[in-house]
């Protein structure tokens, strides 16, 4: 089936290439969802391919208002008024209370304009101020859909509707497509999503999927799902070397490129150090490697600080563009939009790309729902896997002494090729820290708890097996 690509950042993936030609789509939603937005920006985006709009407004909105605040979006050019986009109030007709006197003028217009795009807004207010009856009203959607067809228009019928609308309003029942967008109702932070209902001859992505509104227009970040049929669990001869020889030994040669290996242990034991270092140790490893550094809880002014003080050698890579430390906060972001900017940034910077995510904790603050967290969790690694990444992830356990230090709750020891767990231990009258390779996928690797520590200006120093004091 043909289709009518809107341009808008996500929504013609979200709709599998574009809206079906010629289908009528209702843009349902409360007030201030995004609906006039999605509606305005798509006739613009369609006018800068010399496609033509007719933009009818009703009762609800005077249309001077609409075209006031819709100015103030870059997407929006004057230039295509009177032009590509045509603008028509049909508010007096509506008085006239004659539904057969709103055809003949839709129809009129559309004679005359010839339009590939049709919006009416808003849709409803045109029902509930025209029909005494659902009769009448049943009659006048099916002329206007049979006529919409017959003109070869595609239309949007934008309106404040609900989801309980939905199940009860006719118009619902005579829509191709049904596309609803709605807010939360968290005070600190709303977050806005839009989802497919309904959309006849078309296949598109199921499920909500996160939105915000710009001063550019729309922007659609869809959902990261388990995809099961793609994940293949490569196996790689090729070894990079960590640039530390005992966990070089204990891992058996190095870590195997395109894995993941998540990193956990309590705070302050040394994940984001580890992580910066195998980090260098990537990148040296071949001239075309290029690694991307996800941080959601220090800066990159601090990591470079870090990498500094330890004596890491980052900086010529961060001068040739081949690390980039990206910093996102999980507070303010949704999780979706943190998955999308991940995919986002890997596919931008191309193939033989190490990843490292510190830390997989933060994305909790994002997500008050463990199950929506665990899928991400898991799409996330397949997608590692199946992108044939190199990723490196840590892991925050609360408890500094104990011994579960993998993370089980959330099965992401399932997904991880490699775990290395850090850990604190006491050897009175001192705190000590001990490193184990709890598991390699495909290989075998020393099973010695050893101590290590962080001295500025040599790094990471692989100390002496522990033989005391650390299981408690």
């Amino acid at each position: 089936m043909e289709k009518l690509r809107t341009g808008i950042f996500g929504f013609d993936e979200l709709t599998h290439g574009g809206l079906p030609k010629y289908s009528t789509i209702i843009l349902a939603g409360s007030p201030g969802s995004g609906k006039t937005t999605l509606a305005f920006e798509t006739a613009f985006n369609l006018a800068r391919d010399g496609k033509r709009t007719l933009i009818i407004s009703t009762v609800s909105e005077p249309l001077a208002k609409m075209v006031r605040f819709m100015s103030s979006f870059s997407f929006f050019d004057k230039k295509f008024i009177g032009r590509e986009i045509f603008f028509e109030d049909i508010s007096e007709f509506i008085q006239k209370e004659d539904p057969a006197v709103i055809l003949e003028h839709i129809d009129f217009l559309i004679k005359k304009i010839r339009p590939e795009l049709l919006i009416i807004d808003s849709f409803k207010s045109l029902c509930e101020n025209l029909f005494d009856s659902e009769k009448i009203k049943r009659k006048f959607l099916y002329t206007l859909s049979l006529r919409l067809s017959i003109w070869q228009v595609t239309s949007f019928f934008v309106g404040e509707y609900l989801l309980s609308d939905i199940k009860k309003e006719i118009e619902f029942s005579v829509a191709d497509g049904i596309i609803y967008l709605f807010g939360t109702e968290e005070a600190e932070l709303q977050k806005r999503y839009i989802q497919i209902l309904k959309l006849r001859g078309s296949s598109f992505e199921k499920g909500k999927q996160y939105f915000d509104i710009t001063s550019d227009g729309i922007k659609i970040y869809l959902r990261l799902r388990p995809d099961i049929e793609r994940i293949r669990y490569c196996f790689s001869e090729k070894e990079i070397k960590t640039g530390i020889a005992e966990i070089d030994r204990m891992f058996g040669g190095g870590i195997r490129k395109g894995s993941v290996t998540l990193i956990s242990g309590p705070t302050g034991i040394g994940k984001t150090i580890f992580t910066l270092k195998f980090a260098e140790s990537y990148l040296k490893a071949d001239k075309n490697h290029k690694f991307l550094f996800f941080s959601f809880e220090e800066s990159p002014d601090w990591l470079i600080k870090y990498a500094q003080a330890l004596n890491f050698e980052l900086e010529p890579f961060i001068k040739n563009n081949k690390l980039k430390f990206i910093f996102l906060s999980p507070v303010e972001l949704d999780l979706d939009y943190l998955c999308f900017r991940i995919m986002y940034e890997i596919r931008n910077t191309g193939e033989d790309t190490g990843i490292a995510i510190d830390s997989i904790t933060s994305f909790r603050y994002s997500q008050r729902d463990d199950i929506r967290y665990r899928e991400m969790l898991w799409s996330l690694m397949n997608f590692f896997k199946y992108s044939n990444n190199t990723a490196f992830i840590t892991y925050e356990v609360e408890d500094p002494f104990g011994v579960n230090l993998i993370a089980h709750e959330m099965k992401i020891s399932v997904l991880s090729d490699s775990i290395i767990t850090l850990r604190y231990y006491e050897d009175s009258p001192y705190i000590k820290r001990a490193l184990s390779v709890i598991k390699i996928r495909g290989s075998n690797h020393s099973k010695e708890i050893r101590e290590f520590d962080i001295v500025e200006g040599k790094g990471i120093i692989i100390k002496e097996l522990v033989s005391k004091g650390i299981m408690k």
